[in-house]
């Protein structure tokens, strides 16, 4: 079964919780590379031979049938690209499309991202990009081949600063040369197709100057290189975000979790005196909406803005509530989520920090996971984040109070458990109307029967965090 959220902030059952969720506005200064809404003419293809070993075609979203490489675009785009590569010996083929470095170099670009959906093969595709300095031609490629095991839509971002020369030469003080990016396969391969679209670069807005080579070897300034500016990070007002705000005590407050809303503290007397009534003990952070993927080869994230939320969470008086989502655009497999785990509580608990971050709530679940593959993750950012340290606290897993079989399976799955934490209302699937989802959060026999199935188990002994 298959469970979706709406509404959850999830406080101990003895205090009052505060919700809050999404993004700051404004984003990181960026260049499109190819949305492929016009098609996928500017890309060339070219083999060794001549022979075809290399296509790209256009695809069209398609609403009846699911998001795979051949199914249409990914999930909110009307078109994307499908490249492919005829299996070969001793031979090379590419797909290439023309790329304005200079125009990269001025924004200050760190990371080339994209939404790719994979064909299944295990052995990846070459990704390369081609500059022209000091009067020759220089491929920079990755230390890896780009994955193509995961057939999912996701967001793959690759740091600039991974792409290397010949001899290691690094691309930020030639980035303004570079002018072709390729998929690019040689040698013997086997036959692969993927599905690519939203393709851009992303930087700090600060451009980056081209360095020129010395004239003598021995020069004092040989070598000397200006680096990326790295993935901009921006400390953002999580109060005045656009997003979900619900409170405990039987008040919800602000939009529910399925649409938009923001209830700024600054501007609103009404939420001022809200806060101050209800004196949250916990305001519930979610990562999968205050962090940022920054690589998704390793994985790498960016959370200066949930470092930045959690710190003025504790300037209100609550005490942070870590909400350890996984969005499916990051295509996190169990490894790589409890990296997401363990680097969260890390990042939260630097010696410059302040107060420990304790509480963590791992909600890897949603609908596009069955219940066996989020027990799964729950256990691996369970052991990860108790490997770390015994004295965090780690609960999960998010489920609606009432659903009982999912409440079960979780339960009896879970390798450790130091609280439950259920959404009190929300859907099987869909998004049903505020009115339907605040009449559900009058449920209270949906909190019995999370209560009883937790009374009923091994961990009788764990806290139950409940939205309110």
């Amino acid at each position: 079964m298959r469970f979706r959220f709406f509404s959850f902030a999830f406080p101990t059952i003895l205090a009052a919780g505060l919700l809050v969720s999404g993004r700051a506005w404004g984003a990181p200064a960026s260049l499109v590379v190819d949305d492929f809404e016009d098609g996928v003419s500017n890309w060339t293809r070219a083999d060794r031979s001549g022979v075809g070993l290399s296509d790209i075609v256009s695809i069209k979203a398609d609403a009846s049938v699911g998001s795979s490489p051949t199914n249409g675009a990914a999930p909110k785009s009307t078109a994307a690209a499908l490249l492919a590569f005829k299996s070969a010996q001793k031979s090379w083929a590419s797909l290439s499309r023309g790329v304005d470095g200079a125009g990269w170099a001025k924004i200050g670009a760190s990371a080339l991202t994209f939404r790719m959906s994979g064909g299944g093969n295990s052995r990846g595709v070459i990704l390369q990009l081609r500059a022209k300095t000091s009067g020759r031609d220089m491929t920079f490629s990755l230390p890896r081949p780009v994955r193509l095991d995961m057939t999912k839509w996701r967001r793959v971002v690759i740091p600039l600063s991974d792409f290397k020369g010949p001899n290691g030469e690094s691309l930020a003080p030639r980035l303004s040369a570079v002018y072709l990016l390729q998929f690019q396969q040689s040698g013997t391969w086997d036959s692969r197709f993927f599905s690519i679209d939203d393709m851009a670069v992303e930087g700090s807005g600060i451009p980056i100057a081209a360095v020129a080579p010395p004239r003598k070897p021995a020069s004092a300034t040989s070598g000397t290189e200006i680096a990326t500016a790295g993935v901009t990070k921006i400390g953002a007002d999580f109060l005045r975000i656009s997003g979900s705000i619900r409170a405990s005590a039987n008040i919800s407050m602000g939009a529910s979790y399925a649409g938009p809303g923001a209830l700024p503290l600054g501007s609103s007397k009404e939420f001022r005196n809200a806060i101050a009534l209800l004196k949250p003990k916990f305001v519930r952070l979610d990562v999968g909406a205050l962090a940022d993927l920054a690589d998704s080869s390793r994985p790498a994230f960016d959370f200066s803005r949930l470092v930045d939320a959690a710190h003025r969470a504790r300037l209100l008086g609550a005490e942070p509530l870590v909400a350890l989502t996984n969005p499916p655009e990051w295509g996190l497999d169990a490894r790589a989520y409890s990296v997401l785990c363990t680097d969260t509580a890390r990042a939260l608990n630097a010696q410059n920090s302040g107060a420990t971050t304790r509480f963590f709530e791992l909600s890897p679940g949603g609908e596009d996971i069955d219940n066996a593959t989020a027990i799964s993750y729950y256990n691996a950012g369970f052991d990860a984040l108790k490997g770390l340290s015994k004295n965090l606290r780690v609960g999960g897993f998010g489920a609606p109070a009432g659903a009982l079989a999912t409440q079960t399976a979780f339960l009896q799955g879970a390798r450790g458990l130091d609280f439950l934490s259920v959404s009190a209302f929300g859907a099987q699937s869909g998004t049903p109307s505020d009115a339907l989802l605040l009449s559900g959060a009058r449920d209270v026999p949906g909190l019995k029967t999370a209560a009883g199935a937790l009374d009923k188990s091994k961990w009788a002994r764990a806290a139950l965090f409940v939205p309110r």
